[in-house]
């Protein structure tokens, strides 16, 4: 799923600390654990995800993806049964009119007009399909990103985080920073529970 809108203000946040901080706190003990309160001259908290990595591993992400999938290869299909039908149509006719079948203009006028309405109706039927797909595919946009921002919130305050950031959105962060695995774990862990619900 390539597509997100929302990391673009974590970006800002970032130029605005470096602008009155000089680097993070480059312990590897403090990776995981709460920060402590700050002075006037302490640090700005700051960690980072790798995006394609948390969209490959979140469960959430990979059941939405599938689903576009699924309906991608329905659109196909759909495609070509439609156009199917089309050509065995224009090829009957063909034999007809080269075999002298037709006994009148009205007949083969007849099929000529057939022939329009399934176009027609073919180009409707998949034009509808397209955005049906296009509106999933930003409906689950919309419920990834709400879902890893409300996330997100809750993990910084724990975590004692002031800016978490997307990789990509960045010129150079150290490694030591990377949060990704810790925020996919808790991302799974709270959809697990609410698909067990569900089930329930």
């Amino acid at each position: 799923m390539t597509k997100r809108n929302k990391w673009a203000a974590m970006a800002i946040l970032f130029v605005a600390a470096l602008a009155t901080t000089t680097a993070c706190s480059n312990n590897n003990e403090d990776k995981g654990k709460p920060a402590m309160p700050r002075g006037e001259n302490e640090q700005v908290a700051i960690r980072y995800i790798d995006q394609d990595s948390l969209e490959n591993n979140y469960n959430l992400a990979k059941d939405f993806n599938e689903s576009l999938i699924r309906e991608g290869n329905r659109l196909d299909q759909t495609a070509r049964q439609r156009e199917q039908a089309i050509t065995n149509l224009a090829k009957s006719m063909q034999q007809k009119y080269q075999n002298n079948q037709y006994l009148s203009q009205d007949a083969m006028a007849a099929d000529e007009q057939k022939l329009n309405q399934m176009r027609e109706a073919a180009e409707q039927e998949l034009a509808k399909m397209q955005q049906d797909l296009q509106n999933l595919e930003m409906q689950y946009t919309k419920q990834l990103n709400d879902s890893v921002d409300n996330f997100l919130k809750d993990y910084a305050k724990e975590k004692g985080y002031d800016i978490i950031l997307r990789k990509q959105a960045a010129m150079y962060i150290d490694e030591k920073y990377d949060i990704t695995d810790d925020v996919v774990k808790g991302l799974n862990k709270r959809y697990n529970k609410v698909e067990q619900k569900k089930e329930e």
